[in-house]
């Protein structure tokens, strides 16, 4: 085998030359040219195509833009590829993409574990799958439209602290904050 064909390269894994070896990639060793630079330690800008198939290239590429059939115009380019419909997936892309997630290992604390902030594993687990799901998690308002009068008044009584009337009223005082505004002084 010679050690250089002019106008054809050479594949590194098996040996043939080519006049561009990125469809052979991907056929024949099923890697991608990145994987291919990375398995060899080729730079990122290692020619995967042989110089005189390149400058054919670019030479069509250069008369198509002369006449009119391609244009160089990178606005609208970015304009027609933000219209093109990427990033619409399809529930079939949605499925695949969960399964892909679901195959990921991860770490998780042994069941009755505590995390880092001293919060229940199993909970915050169940929570999460919870909010993944759709489903509303955090208890729905405990005041309700018959209390709120008496809520009212013992939220603008000072002589009880913001902390006894929340407690009174088992919610947080944000709950108070939020529904009543700030109290007079």
């Amino acid at each position: 085998m010679a050690d250089s064909k002019p106008g054809l390269v050479q594949c590194l894994e098996c040996g043939r030359w080519f006049r561009a070896i990125g469809s052979h990639l991907t056929r024949v060793h099923g890697m991608t040219a990145r994987q291919y630079r990375e398995h060899h330690d080729l730079p990122a800008g290692h020619k995967l195509a042989s110089d005189d198939l390149r400058e054919a290239q670019s030479h069509r590429t250069r008369a198509m833009i002369e006449d009119g059939t391609l244009r160089n115009d990178p606005v609208t380019a970015s304009e027609a590829a933000r219209t093109a419909g990427r990033g619409n997936r399809t529930a079939a892309d949605l499925a695949r993409q969960a399964d892909i997630a679901r195959s990921i290992p991860r770490k998780q604390l042994p069941l009755g574990a505590k995390r880092a902030d001293g919060r229940d594993a199993d909970r915050a687990r169940e929570t999460q799958r919870l909010r993944r799901a759709g489903i509303r998690t955090s208890p729905g308002p405990k005041i309700t439209p018959e209390n709120i009068a008496a809520a009212r008044t013992m939220w603008f009584d000072l002589s009880l602290s913001r902390q006894e009337v929340a407690a009174r009223l088992g919610v947080r005082l944000s709950t108070l904050y939020r529904r009543f505004g700030p109290r007079g002084r």
